[in-house]
């Protein structure tokens, strides 16, 4: 029996002993993403930057690994489920969103980057208040042109339970060949909702060629493909490498 204590109590100062306090920055699904994390003893908080969104860390070390929740910012409600592990450049990072939805990542650790307490900053490109239009003779479809939609709904549990995620993503096409996508989120249950505001999430230059759309983003130097296109009843859908269709509406 004193065994058994005498190892519970070594792995208990294991685990204090990684300390997972810091600034960690990388990419959810493209996203720019900083993880803030304050550790005490193996207890951890901290907060969850994406895209505008800021949701609070709830942690603790177990067995060498951080486990915990993401909750809506200023409450008990969970978005997500995550366990972290510690590696060379800072930590690999296991997403379960709405009990549904499983994202992974590896974020760096950037201690001396400044911490960010509102909100996930957009690429610095965005910070500038217009776009310069190319100087470039490519070829640009007018169909393309205006303003296109796209959302994304994760849904989860039943009854009391239940809760929603939507993404809205805001892309506009212009003739003088830039182009601005922005982002809104908003979540709800059955007794809580929360949206936030529109935010800049990339911005650059497109032109078109044979259906397919290359893009540059605002600090890039060369243009990359991005997806082959069509319309489909007033939609536009691009067709990703993958297989995969992503249909934007007019709006």
């Amino acid at each position: 029996m004193f065994f058994l204590l005498l190892l519970f109590i070594t792995s208990l100062d294991s685990d204090a002993q990684i300390n997972y306090s810091g600034i960690y920055t990388g990419k959810i699904n493209g996203d720019f993403t900083q993880i803030e994390m304050q550790q005490s003893g193996t207890g951890v908080t901290g907060k969850y930057i994406e895209t505008g969104s800021t949701y609070d860390i709830k942690a603790k070390v177990v067995s060498g690994n951080l486990i915990g929740e993401l909750l809506i910012s200023g409450t008990a409600v969970p978005l997500a489920t995550f366990e972290a592990a510690k590696n060379s450049s800072g930590i690999h990072l296991e997403l379960l969103l709405l009990g549904v939805t499983r994202v992974s990542a590896d974020f760096m650790s950037s201690t001396d980057a400044q911490v960010n307490t509102g909100s996930a900053s957009a690429p610095k490109a965005l910070d500038s208040p217009a776009l310069k239009p190319p100087q470039d003779k490519f070829e640009r479809d007018p169909a393309v042109l205006g303003h296109w939609l796209k959302e994304e709904v994760i849904n989860s549990g039943f009854g009391d339970q239940a809760a929603s995620l939507v993404t809205a993503y805001f892309l506009s096409f212009y003739p003088d060949g830039t182009f601005v996508q922005e982002i809104a989120t908003s979540s709800g249950g059955s007794n809580w909702s929360m949206a936030d505001t529109k935010k800049p999430d990339i911005a650059g230059h497109w032109y078109t060629k044979d259906q397919i759309m290359y893009v540059r983003p605002t600090g890039q130097k060369e243009y990359a493909r991005l997806n082959r296109y069509l319309f489909h009843e007033g939609a536009l859908v691009f067709k990703t490498e993958a297989g995969k269709y992503l249909i934007w509406n007019r709006r």
